[in-house]
């Protein structure tokens, strides 16, 4: 399925440039002293389109299924601990947050937002390992979750990688 994904935000961003090459060779509008243009055309590079890859679903899946298994963890911190199952919430949330973020922009920043949702998954395993230390959780209820997150944590550092790679 990405792949058919990809392809069609390939198609859809060549229908795009060829309509900016469009308006490039004829301008909107024309003023009394002559063609004039609103503003310059949008930025091309291909670091700025929006592009549906395998690895980036990938990565966002896995973010999103643990999202989904750190509520009902969270849940489970019984009084005294509510700052911890909070902090689980808001790192759960940041890493398919910045995942998406980082998708749509250009090399350095994504890179930068990549390595802000691996440093939140991060931030994940260890809140579940001090569930596990504090006795609220068993070491067989978070196999599932450690598994999500070691994965996310191994594409998102490749993700951040391959940003620095390519912009060399």
């Amino acid at each position: 399925m990405g792949d058919r994904c990809g392809l069609v935000a390939n198609a859809r961003r060549d229908h795009l440039d060829k309509q900016i090459d469009s308006v490039e060779q004829n301008p909107p509008f024309a003023s009394r002293r002559g063609l004039r243009t609103r503003n310059p055309p949008h930025h091309r590079s291909p670091s700025w389109t929006w592009t549906w890859t395998w690895s980036w679903s990938s990565v966002y899946r896995c973010a999103i299924s643990f999202l989904a298994l750190s509520g009902p963890l969270a849940a489970r911190a019984p009084r005294g601990h509510g700052e911890l199952a909070d902090q689980l919430r808001r790192a759960a949330l940041s890493v398919p947050l910045n995942i998406a973020e980082g998708s749509g922009k250009p090399e350095r920043d994504a890179r930068r937002f990549y390595t802000i949702a691996r440093g939140s998954a991060l931030e994940c395993a260890a809140i579940i390992d001090a569930f596990e230390a504090l006795g609220l959780v068993t070491a067989q209820e978070l196999v599932e979750p450690r598994e999500l997150l070691e994965r996310t944590v191994s594409m998102l550092t490749k993700m951040a990688l391959s940003e620095v790679n390519r912009g060399k």
